[in-house]
């Protein structure tokens, strides 16, 4: 059987099921409308699916009037297609879109943001992934310390205060340090050795305390 004898028995068929009063399976529509919105021509899909595009055209046909923005899908599928984009690209930006929506944020925000940063980021010659982390930084800062981006400032000064104010104490106590173990005579090795040996040393008094005891009690 030559194709041209396959198309006419398909359409034939599909004529004399509709003449039958036959109905067309869901689950067919389910395949036509997948492979259509996919950016499949029709004679693909008949093809793909062994039916007559008179019935592939019925079913889309019948899908624009149940659904509104189906041309649109499908003119959106048949670009990706031809252009071999990845479809996770459009997926993820639908998502992300619609986060953005949710937030009550425009197109026209969204795209004046992006050329602003853009712009600073050249000015400032860093790259775009550079700053989109060091927004994240200061974002996780704020959520940490509970204040606002205006009140960052303050914050670090205030935080520079409690370091100078650590660092004079260390300073202080080092210096305390080095004068007790001049009046006593020690070095840092002494009471290193004294720390390494002190389990030692307690269990020498012990013992002795257990003598002092024991002779007691003799």
């Amino acid at each position: 059987m030559n194709p041209n004898n396959q198309t006419y028995d398909i359409n034939h068929r599909d004529k004399l099921y509709y003449t039958m009063g036959g109905n067309i399976p869901v689950k067919t529509k389910h395949k036509v409308l997948k492979l259509w919105l996919s950016g499949v021509s029709r004679k693909k899909i008949a093809e793909k699916v062994g039916i007559g595009e008179g019935t592939v055209t019925s079913i889309v046909q019948e899908a624009k009037v149940n659904i509104p923005d189906v041309d649109l899908l499908h003119e959106v599928a048949t670009k990706i297609t031809r252009n071999n984009w990845d479809i996770n690209i459009f997926s993820s930006g639908i998502r992300h879109r619609k986060i953005l929506y949710e937030k009550g944020i425009t197109d026209d925000q969204i795209d004046s943001l992006i050329e602003n940063v853009d712009e600073h980021c050249f000015k400032k010659k860093i790259k775009i992934e550079r700053f989109i982390n060091l927004v994240q930084e200061v974002a996780e800062t704020l959520l940490k310390y509970d204040c606002s981006i205006n009140a960052l400032p303050e914050l670090i000064a205030e935080k520079q205060t409690e370091l100078f104010e650590l660092e004079q104490t260390i300073s202080s106590l080092e210096s305390s340090k080095l004068e007790l173990l001049k009046e006593n005579e020690l070095t840092v090795k002494d009471i290193n050795d004294y720390s390494r040996d002190k389990p030692l040393v307690e269990t020498i008094k012990g013992l002795r305390e257990e003598i002092r005891d024991l002779k007691g009690v003799a």
